[in-house]
């Protein structure tokens, strides 16, 4: 290949490469709730796992929560939503804490769970989870 085109393919391809770098979003993704706005929920549980370096967040759907204090048991049609998370280090060796809790990093994983009637019946009766469905 004559030596001016291979230049200018090289200089195109850097070219177009230096454009998509910047162009590149640096931020960390946004999780996306699969089950609506996460404004919609509260979260009642978070779990730390210090010894694997993360943590998990439960949430529950606000009217099936107040439904659930109100009553002791979660209504047809709740939504609990877990996300799991990398821990943030300190730069220490441990892990960063705000109120004895681990600081959520980089989301790892999104798991929903459902609750609806008739859910599970085709599943053996030990093996259901009383209406329950869970999505990872």
């Amino acid at each position: 290949m004559n030596r001016q085109i291979r230049f200018g393919l090289f200089a195109t391809v850097v070219a177009l490469s230096s454009a998509a770098a910047l162009g590149a979003d640096s931020t960390p993704p946004q999780v996306v709730n699969p089950v609506g706005d996460w404004d919609a929920y509260e979260m009642i549980l978070q779990a730390d796992m210090p010894l694997r370096g993360t943590l998990r967040q439960v949430y529950i759907d606000r009217a099936s929560g107040f439904q659930a204090r109100r009553t002791g048991q979660m209504p047809y049609g709740s939504k609990i939503v877990m996300r799991d998370y990398t821990a943030v280090s300190d730069g220490k060796g441990g892990w960063k804490t705000e109120g004895d809790r681990m600081v959520p990093g980089s989301p790892v994983v999104v798991l929903v769970q459902e609750k609806e009637r008739g859910w599970g019946t085709t599943h053996p009766r030990e093996a259901r989870k009383r209406g329950w469905c869970a999505v990872s």
